[in-house]
């Protein structure tokens, strides 16, 4: 099993790439701004790379509040693994 970690980090880029592509369908987005929703902290970190998807500040905090969650939270870091998966599956 991937750790948090591991999973954070490929969250993070593929929360990014959708955000750079304008793409407001993705259910792995959804789910970090249900789960953040609430945290001022981790709120502040998603909105900065929101505004800013290039921003390395602003994407170094943002996997360092989700891999917090992650650990945490393992209801949430089991749905975060499936979901990241899936869109890393046809990738191969």
């Amino acid at each position: 099993m991937p750790s948090p970690s591991d999973i954070g980090r490929s969250a993070v880029h593929l929360v990014t790439e959708v955000m750079r592509k304008g793409d407001s369908s993705s259910q792995l987005l959804d789910l970090v701004r249900i789960r953040f929703r609430g945290d001022a902290d981790a709120e502040d970190a998603l909105t900065r790379v929101e505004s800013n998807p290039a921003n390395a500040g602003a994407l170094t905090a943002l996997e360092r509040v989700l891999v917090l969650r992650l650990v945490h939270d393992q209801v949430f870091f089991a749905n975060v693994t499936r979901l990241v998966e899936q869109e890393l599956e046809p990738l191969g």
